[in-house]
């Protein structure tokens, strides 16, 4: 009974709750992170593997930039 009562009270609940959107972000606490959906261009292993190699040669000439 405590269990019903429980649930159908965050039911009720829920069905008052303003302002629930949270656009982009994957929840109101880290809104940092962004949710993006990505087409089948952008997710194929050549486009990774290029933007691997994008980031390992930014990360090389940062670190021969402080050498």
């Amino acid at each position: 009974m405590a269990a019903m009562i429980v649930t159908f009270g965050t039911l009720l609940a829920s069905i008052f709750a303003s302002n629930f959107y949270l656009g982009q972000s994957q929840n109101a606490i880290e809104t940092h992170k962004i949710i993006k959906f990505r087409n089948k261009e952008e997710t194929s292993p050549e486009a990774i593997a290029q933007k691997v190699r994008e980031a390992e040669q930014r990360v090389k000439d940062q670190v021969e930039a402080g050498k």
